[in-house]
């Protein structure tokens, strides 16, 4: 299974040089952390995997055709309209009962599932991002900081849930 990767990556941005024969391979099913200090490429590295970003030189390999789903280290909800219609909106075919369960996984129900999110706290908008990079379910799954901003028992519940989810697929 060939996955995706990237191969001798360069990317600057003005003089600062932030890859330099950045390499990174990642097997279909296969899931990486990537970690290191603040700076040091790691949002580079999945916007260069998205598309966002293409390399100063180097080659992004097998991302043609897939579908890809994003979670940014910022929510980018849709600040007027709630959890449920969010999911609703990144789904490939709206499910209503589907975006329930997995609103329902991350401890969101009842009433904050209809709530605009503007209203909710910082943590359930995160993990309301989080239920809508579940919903949009792409073959290539990429997180960054997922767990940002949420308390110790909120994380443990998402990294479940996000565990169960991307058993399979390909996640960095």
């Amino acid at each position: 299974m060939m996955g995706i990767a990237l191969q001798g990556i360069e990317k600057s941005f003005g003089g600062n040089k932030v890859l330099h024969g950045f390499d990174l391979a990642v097997r279909d099913g296969e899931m990486v952390a990537l970690m290191g200090p603040s700076g040091c490429g790691k949002t580079t590295v999945l916007n260069l995997l998205s598309g966002i970003l293409t390399p100063d030189g180097g080659e992004v390999l097998g991302m043609e055709g897939k579908r890809i789903t994003y979670l940014f280290a910022e929510n980018r909800l849709i600040l007027h309209k709630g959890a449920e219609a969010n999911l609703l909106a990144a789904m490939p075919q709206p499910d209503l009962a589907r975006a329930r369960e997995i609103l329902d996984s991350l401890g969101i129900q009842g009433d904050a599932g209809l709530r605009p999110v503007k209203e909710l706290s910082f943590g359930m908008a995160r993990r309301v991002a989080i239920a809508r990079a579940i919903a949009h379910d792409g073959d290539v799954m990429l997180y960054d900081e997922p767990v940002y901003g949420l308390d110790e028992k909120n994380r443990a519940v998402v990294l479940s849930r996000l565990k169960e989810h991307l058993r399979g697929k390909t996640g960095v």
